[in-house]
């Protein structure tokens, strides 16, 4: 513009035309500014080849919690970044742009996939977070290793699934369903030990009476019944501590009154 107030002198934009004129000239410089941006957008993107592709489960390791060394995690191979790069074609495409076909695709594949992998990334982080509330409850995991194992079983297939094949919809809902159902048998046992330690603890507190042993041991084989309904797996051998339990408050409570 320093050009054009050369020819036609200082304030040449307060005229009519020299309003229009420089309105057109910057939407110019604008659109050249953008250009340039959208020029190195683009050249990025297919540099670093985002797309979604491979396996839908990577195996990384990571540093354990509570031990030295690293464990083995699961992780869904799905970038963020794929999102944002969904919406910054369509921003682009709003614009007037160009969008180069091998972009395109790759966000629309982004975009069709997005769900499964946001549905696999939720499974994946409830699946972690409730082998941490057992890690505590070594006594509850006999009961869940049936149920356990099938999400493990589940896990062995899915790592073997690639993103592009017809068995992703399938397998999705699958696994979050499986996941949940352990992650409800985790919550409802949590729950049930925390009722059961109190009944096992008042053995030692109630009145030495035939009636009073009895409502505590009633309620005690009621959860052995729930359990048993709810078919938990490796029961017998659960209850066989639980008897050994039982017998060892049971006795201390016989010793004070005799």
């Amino acid at each position: 513009m320093k050009h054009v107030e050369d020819v036609l002198g200082k304030g040449w934009e307060n005229y009519i035309e020299g309003q229009k004129l420089k309105a057109d000239g910057d939407s110019f410089r604008l659109k050249l500014n953008t250009q340039e941006i959208f020029d190195d957008w683009s050249k990025n993107v297919q540099a670093r080849n985002l797309g979604v592709s491979g396996r839908i489960f990577l195996i990384e390791q990571s540093r354990a919690r509570t031990a030295r060394g690293n464990v083995l995690k699961l992780k869904v191979n799905f970038h963020p970044e794929v999102i944002t790069l969904s919406k910054e074609v369509r921003n682009f495409k709003n614009l007037g742009f160009r969008v180069p076909l091998g972009i395109v695709n790759k966000a629309h594949q982004a975009n069709q996939l997005y769900p499964y992998a946001i549905s696999l990334i939720e499974s994946t982080k409830t699946y972690e977070k409730t082998l941490e509330k057992m890690e505590s409850k070594e006594n509850i995991a006999s009961l869940v290793a049936g149920v356990r194992k099938e999400v493990q079983t589940l896990i062995a297939e899915g790592v073997q699934i690639v993103w592009d094949s017809f068995k992703v919809n399938q397998y999705v809902g699958r696994f979050a369903e499986q996941v949940f159902n352990f992650q409800e048998r985790v919550e409802y046992l949590l729950a049930l030990e925390e009722q059961l330690e109190v009944d096992i603890r008042s053995l030692e507190t109630c009145s030495y009476s035939a009636n009073c042993l009895a409502d505590i041991l009633a309620k005690i084989q009621k959860t052995v019944d729930d359990l048993s309904l709810r078919q938990y797996s490796n029961l017998p051998y659960w209850v066989s501590k639980l008897d050994e339990e039982v017998w060892l408050r049971y006795r201390r409570q016989w010793m004070i009154y005799h």
